[in-house]
């Protein structure tokens, strides 16, 4: 079960204990310069059970 929150969840202890956050990035959010992270504010949060 996935549930997308269209705001980002900056602390992974908004969603339940039992789930696990996992950052959702599209690929336009990936910067092609080092050191190659991805832009936070264009990424969505998802909480996997």
């Amino acid at each position: 079960m996935m549930v997308i929150r269209d705001h980002l969840v900056r602390h992974p202890d908004r969603c339940t204990h039992q789930a696990i956050c996992v950052p959702i990035c599209p690929t336009g959010a990936w910067l092609s310069t080092p050191p190659y992270k991805f832009d936070a504010s264009r990424c969505l949060e998802s909480c996997r059970l």
